[in-house]
């Protein structure tokens, strides 16, 4: 009866690890009165190459290295295509000056000629 209750809770144990979210506690802490949320590290004073998940009492917890965080956290505001910051390559995304980013999907111009828009003796075929 024992050996049952052990490989129940063993079974448990695994699926709990499994199924977590990641997030490592960190000695970072996030600014007072920030919401919760994630954060590049850069806009929070931590690692700026990581993204962060704030609480409401200031403790964070990190979800590691973010390709999004380590390339917009240090270019100034406005849209890249992705291949000029190591993302996918045919989409377009919004840096945000607090190191954030957002994808707004494909874009033609992106995969054409790598940038926002193409001259015609620039676009490549696909």
């Amino acid at each position: 009866m024992n050996s049952k209750y052990l490989v129940f809770s063993l079974f448990v144990l695994i699926f709990v690890s499994a199924v977590s979210s990641g997030c490592v506690s960190t000695s970072c802490k996030c600014p007072k009165g920030l919401p919760q949320g994630q954060y590049c590290g850069g806009s929070i004073g931590c690692d700026r190459t990581k993204v962060y998940e704030c609480n409401p009492r200031g403790g964070t917890c990190s979800y590691g290295y973010r390709k999004s965080c380590a390339n917009c956290g240090r270019l100034p505001q406005g849209q890249y295509c992705g291949g000029s910051i190591g993302c996918v390559y045919t989409d377009v995304y919004e840096c945000s000056p607090d190191g954030k980013t957002c994808s707004y999907g494909y874009r033609k111009s992106c995969a054409e000629c790598g940038a926002l828009s193409c001259p015609p003796e620039k676009r490549r075929l696909l």
